[in-house]
């Protein structure tokens, strides 16, 4: 639709100036999210307050207000330093799997405002490196060797950046979970599905949270529990099935709330003197007795 309306270059024009802002209001968050993260570690007595500031870092301040956690059976300090750890080589891994393509998407950025670039190579493999992972420009005399030895190292980059990915997605997801526990549990599921998919999102949770005290979340879920059985029964141990008679051995045909004793045997009368006139077959006087 964009290319119906605008000629080739002022497309591309157009899509680099998309990408600018993006990388302003990205740089933005970015800002906005370290002073939050300060604010929070200096309010809580933390130490090295710069690294709010510096990616990946920061998640080791929100580490420490998260504390010591067990996750999947693994005690961690600081989850928020292994989450760092795993940024670090999904970044690194990504941009050498896709060295090629980040080339490319650079170049054509450079090309949308009117600036030229050339690509060189100082070697044979530099060259196959670039066409193997993502690079479209030029011709390159190698092209029958990379299309021999592209297949393997697809499956290789596919499979590398597969456990990567899975790698980072635990400790992102549990990072997540167990800081929304403490800055805001009444939104946990929310915050941490959409902090998933819009990192950016949560340099405006922590900004907005930012001066919350922390929660206890076994606290939280306890009070949530007993509010929720205080409401819907009044008592939480009475009658916590929600049994329309409080007492399930009571008869039912009676009024609700009180038991009526219902002799289940009423054609043996009730075995004593006063009822000499029935038919009980074992006496008056009791069973087995003789008159």
């Amino acid at each position: 639709m964009i290319s119906l309306l605008f000629s080739d270059t002022e497309v591309t024009f157009l899509y680099s100036i998309i990408d600018v802002i993006s990388i302003v209001i990205s740089i933005g968050l970015f800002i906005l999210k370290g002073f939050a993260i300060r604010y929070i570690a200096k309010k809580n007595g933390y130490n090295n307050l710069w690294m709010a500031f510096v990616p990946f870092l920061n998640y080791i301040l929100l580490g420490k207000y998260i504390g010591k956690c067990k996750v999947w059976g693994l005690n961690l300090k600081n989850i928020g330093l292994w989450l760092c750890i795993m940024s670090a080589v999904q970044l690194f891994g990504s941009g050498i799997i896709n060295a090629g393509y980040y080339v490319d998407s650079f170049i054509q950025t450079l090309e949308g405002f009117g600036l030229s670039a050339k690509i060189t190579f100082s070697s044979k493999f530099f060259e196959m490196f670039y066409y193997l992972t993502g690079g479209s420009y030029g011709q390159t005399s190698y092209l029958a060797e990379i299309t021999n030895i592209s297949i393997y190292t697809n499956v290789i980059f596919l499979l590398v950046d597969l456990a990567i990915l899975i790698a980072y997605a635990f400790f992102e997801i549990n990072f997540f979970l167990l800081l929304f526990k403490k800055l805001a549990p009444q939104y946990l599921t929310m915050f941490t599905i959409l902090c998933i998919f819009i990192p950016e999102a949560l340099a405006v949770i922590l900004f907005i949270y930012r001066d919350k005290e922390p929660f206890d979340y076994d606290a939280y879920m306890q009070m949530r529990r007993a509010r929720y059985y205080s409401s819907y029964y009044n008592n939480p141990y009475g009658n916590q099935y929600g049994n329309p008679y409080n007492n399930p051995y009571a008869n039912p045909n009676a009024t609700q709330g009180s038991a009526q004793n219902v002799d289940p045997f009423p054609e043996f009368g009730n075995g004593d003197a006063t009822n000499s006139g029935s038919d009980n077959p074992f006496g008056t006087e009791g069973f087995g007795q003789d008159n």
